[in-house]
């Protein structure tokens, strides 16, 4: 049986509280980091069934957060949903027997999309209105295993769009089911080809989309016999109709770190890693699309210092610039910042304690009130790390968090509130414990300009 408890935070004065750890200032001219961290809440959340395959999802919701955890067992999948406040009071919980992955914003509630694998194989909606039994929920059967990536408002349709896996290990596509914003079912499109020659194996999978102009713009990559391949952008409409494609014949690497940035004009930032037999080699590069999906610009990633530079996370910044943040086969991670036309403005180099033992930040979100928040998260059965870091708008860190003990740990999720709320999901399993989830959220009150 699962079970919440609640607890909170106090940092301050360099305190340590529950071995957990502070919001920390890094200033150069700091020998050791300041504390300055006001009051933060976390909620851990432990059930036998967890395992290191369960994942959760995250959404900003009527001033808290809504959290979607998916258990795993021999009995089947199943998940919850809960709501907490601003305090981590929990308003309501709720269960689906399916697998969720994604939750999102849908009129004046929330969405909720499951799928279960298997015998039948079944995609469902369930639609929220902020209290805990649905309103609203569809089921429809699906021909393979379908993997949700997001759900998107077009015209008067809701469209899910994933990656459809069939069982016999034969080709993959991308499926997009069409609804009703009720939830009546509509239609259902494949986009996929046959593979060139017979007995090779071609398989597309969604690595983001977006909505522009009444459409939903989809960025998928083809792997071709297993090893990496082109990338491409197409747009459809409420109707599931192709509207448009960009394709790139470049070949990017398999499991390559795709980022998929949506602009303020329509268009998007669209970043992968060269492939060279399957693998990543040299610099990442960088695609500029408008809301028609003409490319505006193409660009090579360089960097002084970092040799083969690859994009981990990108951002689209309030300025009209980007803020990207990776690694390279060099000794440093780096993040950079660009203009709108994708020229460097500045490199910015993160030592081992920025990333708390960690190769790379591997997310980034933009802060309402500025800057950019920076995550890593270190995987170590002897001890592992959860990692936040806030910079300015010139890369200068204004606080760092991190939460450090025996275990391994891993982020399933990240959100920014509107009113710069931190909360973060994932794994973090102290001492012994198998099968422990967290909750964390941080409030902005340890920002550096609260102490200047």
């Amino acid at each position: 049986m699962s079970h919440t408890i609640a607890l909170r935070l106090i940092c301050g004065a360099g305190a340590l509280t529950l071995a957990l750890g502070c919001g920390r200032v890094i200033a150069p001219e700091d020998e050791e980091p300041r504390a300055v961290c006001a009051a933060s809440e976390e909620w851990h959340v432990v059930d036998e069934r967890i395992d290191e395959r369960a994942g959760q999802a995250l959404l900003w919701f009527d001033g808290g957060p809504i959290v979607a955890t998916h258990f795993r067992s021999l009995s089947g999948d199943s998940s919850s949903l809960e709501h907490f406040d601003a305090r981590g009071d929990e308003i309501f919980r709720a269960a689906m027997n399916q697998r969720v992955s994604l939750i999102t914003a849908h009129d004046d509630g929330f969405l909720a999309v499951g799928q279960g694998d298997g015998s039948p194989r079944r995609l469902t909606l369930e639609y929220h209105a902020g209290v805990a039994p649905f309103t609203w929920r569809a089921s429809i059967a699906t021909e393979e295993d379908f993997w949700p990536a997001a759900a998107h408002v077009v015209g008067d349709a809701l469209l899910v769009i994933g990656s459809q896996e069939p069982h016999s290990g034969a080709d993959k596509d991308v499926v997009v089911y069409g609804f009703t914003q009720r939830g009546e079912p509509r239609f259902s499109e494949v986009f996929g080809e046959e593979p060139p020659v017979i007995g090779q194996s071609r398989d597309e999978r969604v690595v983001g989309s977006y909505v522009s102009a009444d459409l939903a713009v989809i960025v998928s990559q083809t792997w071709i016999d297993g090893a990496g391949g082109p990338v491409k952008a197409f747009a459809v409409d409420s109707g599931g109709e192709k509207r448009w494609e960009y394709s790139d014949a470049f070949q990017y690497a398999r499991g390559t770190s795709w980022t998929v940035t949506p602009t303020s004009d329509g268009g998007a930032l669209i970043t992968g890693s060269p492939s060279a037999g399957g693998i990543a080699s040299g610099s990442a590069r960088l695609l500029r699309l408008d809301a028609a999906g003409k490319l505006l610009w193409e660009r090579t990633l360089k960097d002084p210092v970092i040799e083969e530079p690859e994009v981990m996370a990108a951002a689209a910044l309030p300025s009209g610039g980007f803020f990207l943040t990776g690694l390279g086969s060099g000794p440093l991670a780096h993040s950079w910042i660009l203009d709108e036309d994708g020229a460097p403005l500045l490199a910015i180099s993160h030592d081992d304690d920025q990333l708390a033992g960690a190769p790379s930040f591997s997310r980034v979100e933009v802060m309402p009130s500025g800057g950019v928040l920076l995550a890593s998260e270190k995987r170590d059965s002897a001890g592992g790390a959860l990692n936040l870091l806030r910079v300015d708008e010139d890369g200068q860190a204004l606080w760092q968090h991190r939460i450090a003990g025996a275990g391994i740990g891993f982020i399933s999720d990240l959100i920014v509130s509107p009113d710069d709320h931190v909360v973060l999901a994932g794994r973090f399993a102290k001492e012994d414990s198998a099968d422990e989830r967290h909750v964390l959220q941080l409030s902005d009150a340890c920002q550096l300009t609260a102490d200047r």
